[in-house]
């Protein structure tokens, strides 16, 4: 059965959210200076690979309108947590909860980590790049190519059936505003 979420995951994805809540310890916790804000976006996937198939955009791989609230902590260091649902076939497919740290690089470019938790069972890490354009005081164009990996397992095709832990990694383009 081939998965149809943008990506989907499994065991080793603790160890991939503890580099996430390492990287979150790290900020300072001293929010006296802590700037909010936003963004809304789309994202859609480009490629996939799970379970040795490898699916394109084309393949109908669904669309991801992710929304977020961003909590800087210090210069250059944010956390921000994202809520993605996903649409596909005309339905809400999938809600992604995707928590995690931006830091700043220089030229307009963010390098972030996202734990990834999946309303339908996935779970694992989110790596981005992050490429933003000012475009007033307070709005950023940005476009960002993250690469989603995730653990999961396939729904069993009779009761009692224990499945395998499958993996998939993806290639996704994500662009929206800042605010």
């Amino acid at each position: 059965m081939r998965s149809t979420h943008l990506l989907r995951f499994a065991p080793t994805a603790p160890r991939y959210v503890s580099i996430v809540l390492i990287l979150l310890a790290t900020a300072s916790t001293s929010f006296a200076q802590s700037k909010v804000g936003g963004h809304f976006g789309m994202v859609t996937p480009l490629v996939q690979l799970a379970a040795g198939d490898v699916s394109i955009a084309a393949d109908g791989l669904g669309l991801g309108f992710p929304m977020g609230l961003n909590l800087g902590v210090k210069p250059g260091v944010a956390f921000d947590l994202e809520l993605v649902p996903f649409i596909q076939d005309n339905q809400v497919s999938n809600v992604l909860i995707h928590p995690g740290a931006l830091m700043a690089l220089t030229n307009g470019y963010t390098f972030g980590l996202r734990a990834a938790f999946e309303t339908g069972g996935a779970y694992g890490v989110t790596a981005l790049l992050n490429k933003g354009k000012r475009i007033s005081k307070d709005v950023t164009l940005f476009a960002e190519f993250v690469v989603p990996i995730r653990f999961f397992r396939e729904a069993p095709q009779f009761e009692g059936e224990v499945t395998d832990v499958r993996k998939a990694i993806a290639g996704a383009l994500h662009v929206g505003i800042g605010f």
